[in-house]
C-alpha cells in the first residue's frame, strides 16, 4: 500500500497572508479617525469663529443703544430741569400753580425713550452661539440685555399713562400737571443714567478693563448713582 502524503499548512505562510490584511484594515481605521476628527476640529472653529462674530455684532449693537441712550438723557435731563424749577417756583409762589410750561419745550414729545435693539442678542441665542462664549461674558450681556427690558416694559407703561392722561384731558390738562410729569421724566432720566453705566461697565470688562469709567457719565448721573 502507498500511503498518501498530505501538506500541512505553513504557520509562519499563514502570518505573512494576515499581515498585508491587518496592515490594510489598521489604515482604513486610521483614515476614518483621522477624517471624524477633522470634521469634528472644522465644527470646533466654525463655532468659535461664528461666535466671534455674533460678539463682535452684539458689542457693535449695546454701542448703538448707548448713543441712543445718551441722545434720551440729554432730552429728559432738559425737561426735567425746566420742569424742575417750575416746581419750586409754585412751591414759593414764585409763580401762578395755575400756569404750566409751553408746549414747544417737548418738542420730542412729553417723553421721548430710546428705541434699543436686542437683534443681535437674540440671534446669537438663537443659532447657540452663546454657548462657544466666554461665561462671565454671556453673564455679563445677559444682565444688561435684561436690563434693557426693564426699560422697555418702563416705557410702554408711561406711554399708557400718558395716553390716557392725553385722551381725558387733552395737552393742556397734561402741562398742567407738570409736577406728575416731572416725576415720570426723573423716573426715565434715573433708568437711563443707570443703563449708561451698565454699558460703560459691559464695554469695559470686553476690553479687558476691571472699573466701569463712571467719570464719563453725565454730572448729574455720576452724583445719583454714587448716592
Amino acid at each position: 500500500m502507498h500511503h498518501m502524503e498530505v501538506d500541512m499548512p505553513d504557520p509562519h505562510h499563514e502570518k505573512l497572508r494576515w499581515k498585508p490584511l491587518l496592515l490594510e484594515a489598521f489604515f482604513v481605521v486610521l483614515g476614518v479617525v483621522l477624517a471624524l476628527a477633522a470634521n469634528e476640529w472644522r465644527e470646533q472653529h466654525n463655532q468659535q469663529q461664528h461666535a466671534v462674530v455674533a460678539l463682535e455684532s452684539i458689542r457693535s449693537e449695546l454701542a448703538e443703544n448707548k448713543q441712543a441712550i445718551e441722545a434720551a438723557l440729554t432730552y429728559h435731563y432738559h425737561l426735567m430741569d425746566t420742569l424742575g424749577s417750575l416746581v419750586q417756583q409754585a412751591a414759593s409762589a414764585e409763580v401762578s400753580p395755575f400756569s404750566y410750561p409751553d408746549g414747544r419745550l417737548f418738542s420730542q414729545g412729553y417723553t421721548a425713550p430710546a428705541t434699543l435693539l436686542s437683534t443681535a442678542w437674540d440671534a446669537a441665542n438663537a443659532t447657540d452661539a452663546v454657548t462657544n462664549m466666554d461665561y462671565d461674558e454671556v453673564l455679563l450681556l445677559s444682565r444688561i440685555y435684561e436690563e434693557q427690558r426693564r426699560y422697555e416694559q418702563q416705557t410702554q407703561v408711561s406711554g399708557q399713562l400718558i395716553y390716557e392722561k392725553l385722551f381725558k384731558e387733552g395737552h393742556a390738562g397734561i402741562r398742567r400737571n407738570y409736577a406728575n410729569l416731572h416725576s415720570l421724566i426723573s423716573a426715565f432720566w434715573y433708568s437711563e443714567c443707570e443703563l449708561l453705566a451698565s454699558y460703560q461697565e459691559v464695554q469695559g470688562q470686553l476690553e479687558g478693563e476691571n472699573e466701569a469709567k463712571t467719570q464719563d457719565l453725565p454730572e448729574g448721573c455720576q452724583y445719583v448713582l454714587r448716592r
